[in-house]
């Protein structure tokens, strides 16, 4: 996937997700389908917003939500580095 230039979050992101779905595909089979799952699927919503930010003008709502939805995934990165 080609990433817009000139947007340093949608950059650092795009490189966070990608190690983010490394580490969701190499824990342990009983966790990747649940909780690896569920962080891999809140890392993609953040790019989403992140990407639907870049093309619309009023870019707060959108910034703010992929935040929350971020902060949302803590209890299960916490879960997942004790399951790993």
């Amino acid at each position: 996937m080609a990433s817009p230039t000139g947007y340093p979050l949608f950059e650092q992101w795009y490189k966070t997700n990608d190690w983010i779905l490394d580490k969701c595909d190499k824990l342990p089979r009983s966790t990747r389908f649940t909780l690896s799952g569920r962080i891999a699927n809140l890392s993609l919503e953040v790019l989403e917003l992140i990407t639907e930010a870049i093309y619309t003008h009023e870019r707060s709502p959108l910034l703010k939500r992929s935040t929350s939805t971020w902060k949302s995934c803590g209890s299960f990165s916490a879960s997942a580095k004790t399951a790993a």
